[in-house]
């Protein structure tokens, strides 16, 4: 299971890191790419869970939210919000009582959670050397998975929430947040961007919460829907879903963060 995870992510990070580096259109197609993905997979989940679907207006809700962010940044982000929840509240009115209100507003939050949330990864690369710092959300993402996953493998004992995820330790959850604080930290001595010490320990303090949020938030849906992984797509890691949970809560809060406190 290790040599395969560690097999992807040879793989993986390189392929990544060319794309946050091209940036433009090539980023954004590749947004759309995982966004299309972590749907299938959201999509599979929720049916599951005996969600009605209609999986055109999940897409294009999601879509509208990235390809807003390419275009205009986060500027028209209310006028998408209004128009994606006017086509769900259309959906809603055709399709009753078919289509019961439940399903549409998990349809709407999906978009949210997928669409919404991945189009900070664009917004964050619109940024003043948002190569780097996009580059910086991946590192301190992946590294609270690691100290996560290591930590807890290693000297896990007390359980962090065993009715979501028993494998989950406390003593992971602050190796989840000891490794991207010790991250962020290297990442400043060796490529300078702030002498913000507290705001840059801070960075990392909540970039290691929010991300293990989001594993333990993707995980809680897993449960309900009785899976064990989104997908199998990528070997060793699961899903597209089960790769990027992390990201997916933290890049939104990385963003504003670096606005509010490092970039001003």
């Amino acid at each position: 299971m290790l040599g395969k995870r560690v097999i992807t992510a040879l793989l993986g990070v390189p392929l990544v890191f060319t794309l946050t580096y091209l940036g433009g259109h090539f980023l954004l197609l590749a947004i759309l790419i995982i966004v299309f993905f972590i749907l299938d997979e959201m999509f599979h989940a929720l049916k599951k869970m005996d969600v009605r679907i209609n999986r055109a207006i999940g897409i294009l809700g999601s879509f509208a939210f990235v390809i807003s962010a390419h275009v205009h940044g986060n500027g028209y982000y209310p006028m998408i919000t209004y128009l994606v929840v006017m086509v769900y509240l259309l959906y809603y009115v055709n399709g009753y009582p078919k289509v019961a209100l439940k399903d549409v507003g998990i349809l709407f939050f999906t978009s949210l959670y997928v669409g919404y949330f991945l189009s900070y990864a664009i917004l964050i690369r619109h940024l003043p050397n948002g190569l780097f710092f996009l580059l910086l959300v991946f590192i301190l993402t992946w590294s609270a998975d690691i100290g996560a996953y290591f930590t807890g493998s290693l000297i896990g004992r007390r359980k962090l929430a065993k009715t979501i995820s028993p494998k989950k330790t406390l003593e992971g959850a602050a190796g989840g947040i000891v490794f991207p604080v010790t991250a962020v930290l290297l990442t400043n001595m060796i490529a300078p961007f702030s002498d913000k010490i507290i705001s840059i320990l801070f960075l990392g303090v909540l970039a290691g919460l929010f991300a293990q949020f989001g594993d333990l938030a993707a995980s809680a849906i897993k449960r309900q829907a009785n899976i064990k992984d989104f997908g199998s797509i990528l070997p060793g890691h699961g899903g597209f879903t089960d790769r990027f949970d992390s990201f997916l809560t933290a890049a939104p809060m990385v963003y504003y963060y670096l606005v509010l406190f490092i970039i001003n």
